[in-house]
Formats: C-alpha cells, structure tokens, sequence
C-alpha cells in the first residue's frame, strides 16, 4: 500500500480507530484534510501496519481487517474464560461503594487546572478487582503484548484508543466503572488530606516550597469528577509532586497543568455566537481544541490557526450525506470580540 492509496472503508476506520474530527466523503477531500489536520504521521504509522501483511493493496486490506477482528475476540473471550472475572460478574459491588460526599465547585472559572486522570482506567480497574482477570498486567500495552506477542499489529491496537474502549465495553462496563469510581475516590481523599496537611503548616514554611505569592492557603476546588479523572481548578501559582503525593495509592495516572481560553464562532449570516468552546494550553506549551463539535472543528482548528477557510473545511457527512455549511465566521472571546491572534502556531 502507498500513502496515497484509498479505501473509504480502511480510512473510515482510520478516523474512527483513531478517533479524528474528520469525515470520510471522498478521496480528494479525506487526503485534502489529512495534511491540513496535520494527521500525516499517523497515516504513515496506519499505512505501514497494512504493508506489514504480505500480497496485492486487496488483499493487505482483507487480512487487517481479519485479524483485527481476531485479536478483538481473542482478548475478550481470554479474560471472559478466567474464573476471576466470573467471579467479578457475579459479586456484591458494594465494596466499591464510596461513602461519603464528594463536592464539586461547578460554574466558576478558575486561572489553572490540573488534570489527573488514570491510565488504561478500565485495564487497571480489572486488575485491582484481581490481577488474574488481566492475567497480571495493568496496562493495555502489556496485557496486549502477553495475548498478542510483540508484532504489528499489536502495535497498532495499542494505539487505538476506539479500539480498547470498544473492546472493554463488551465487558460488563458499568462494574468496571463502579470501581474505577472507588478508585478515583481514594486518589481524591489522598490529595484533600496532603492539602489539608500543608495548611496546617505555617505560611512561612509552604510559601516558598509550594507557592510563588502569599496566599493564606492552598486552596484547590474539585471542578470535575469523572469515572477516571479528577480536575481540580486554583488561581494562586502552586506546585505540588502529584506523582509523590499518590504514590501511595499504587494506581498509575496521568497529570496534567494547563490554563483554558473559551473561544465561539460568530457567523457571519446572522451573527449570532455558536456554543462554547475550549483551548486548552498545556504547561509544556502543547495545545488542544477541545468540547468542538466534529462537523465544526476543520473551521475553528482553521481560524484559530489565522489560516483562510475553503470549502474543503465546511462538508460533514450526516446520514451517510455530504452536507455543506454554508455560511462563513469569525472567531470570538468569550464576550463575542474578535479574535485576531494566532492562537494555534504551526510547527516549524
């Protein structure tokens, strides 16, 4: 296969695996928004996983697609079989009840927030029931790599998100969220008790460690509780070793900083403001558009890039049909200004 091959079933299932705000409509338009979503890389990762099967483009693409599916089935029906997960199916899930309230601040906007989420939440979630089930790994790499051995295609199933969250949906999910609640529970515990801890200390003895100014306290508000992420908002600069404060708990999570812009489109016909959007800035300068709904996102990634928009931006398929907006915007602040800054730089 070479990259400028095209199969609408293989790239749909491109976007789809991949999870990627565009729509497949035709070959023109699907390689048109590839570079300009600057997806190109990832094409090249997907392409040389097909060329790992041997034969003619057809048949490459039919054996992807077989052993796709066999690897799907074969991860489900081995922790199906395990006595363990039977076991998990069948047990009183009270154990993993949370007892006591958890608050969330909600409707205020705060100068930074961080993220900490758990990694291969339903993985690890299975694994704390009982390692057995995951057959001693917690992470979806590993536990792929054990069923599947070290090949392409494993590769290529690690890196789908779509792929994984399918997969363990067919995996009586409600229980593996109950308890990747319970989990994110005791994170949120650990974390409200080494707060409370560094409040008792006296200011003296914290401002210097923990915050660049001189606030009376360490004030974190919970601003999201999700089955595997906890987002807490703050506006005093603070730093604190996430990693070493849960440590304790043994789980493996993900923590990020970052500061957010809300963002609208106003179009242009009517000039009315869109919904609400969000550009995430990360600490280490990366960026993300995030809540865009996918038949807008070629135009707000475009906008917020200062680049034109074409028509090429504007089609979203909807029941199985190409449709065309066809109205044209501007994007805005929060209060509805115009935003003429870049807001999104391109790689050099």
């Amino acid at each position: 296969m070479e990259l400028s091959d095209f199969n609408k079933k293989l790239a749909r299932t491109f976007v789809k695996d991949f999870n990627l705000p565009m729509s497949v409509i035709s070959e023109a338009h699907f390689f048109y928004m590839l570079y300009c979503l600057r997806y190109e890389n990832l094409w090249r990762f997907f392409v040389n996983t097909i060329n790992s099967f041997p034969g003619i483009f057809e048949s490459q693409v039919n054996q992807f697609f077989e052993e796709r599916d066999r690897i799907h089935k074969e991860i489900i029906d081995s922790i199906v079989s395990t006595p363990e997960y039977q076991e998990f199916n069948t047990c009183d899930m009270n154990k993993y009840k949370i007892n006591h309230d958890i608050q969330v601040s909600k409707n205020k906007e705060y100068k930074y927030y961080v993220s900490i989420d758990l990694k291969n939440a339903n993985i690890q979630a299975l694994h704390y029931v009982n390692p057995k089930i995951t057959f001693g790994e917690d992470t979806w790499e590993n536990l792929v790599y054990k069923l599947n051995g070290f090949n392409t295609m494993s590769e290529y199933v690690i890196a789908s998100k779509h792929f994984r969250q399918v997969l363990f949906g067919m995996l009586n999910p409600k229980r593996t969220i109950t308890v990747e609640k319970y989990m994110m529970s005791q994170i949120y515990d650990v974390i409200q008790k080494h707060i409370e801890s560094l409040n008792e200390q006296s200011i003296d003895d914290i401002i210097e460690t923990y915050t660049s100014g001189n606030n009376k306290s360490i004030d974190f508000d919970l601003v999201s509780f999700n089955n595997d992420e906890l987002v807490f908002g703050y506006d005093s600069p603070v730093y604190i070793d996430f990693n070493h404060v849960l440590k304790e708990t043994g789980f493996d999570v993900h923590i990020k900083t970052y500061s957010k812009k809300e963002i609208r489109l106003r179009n242009l016909s009517t000039y009315d403001l869109t919904q609400k959007f969000e550009l995430v800035t990360y600490d280490d300068k990366t960026t993300k558009l995030k809540n865009v709904p996918g038949y807008l996102y070629a135009i707000v990634y475009q906008l917020a890039r200062g680049k034109q928009i074409n028509n090429n931006h504007k089609h979203f398929m909807n029941d199985n049909m190409d449709c065309l907006i066809m109205d044209d915007f501007i994007l805005c602040d929060k209060e509805g200004n115009e935003i003429t800054e870049t807001l999104i730089k391109d790689e050099i």
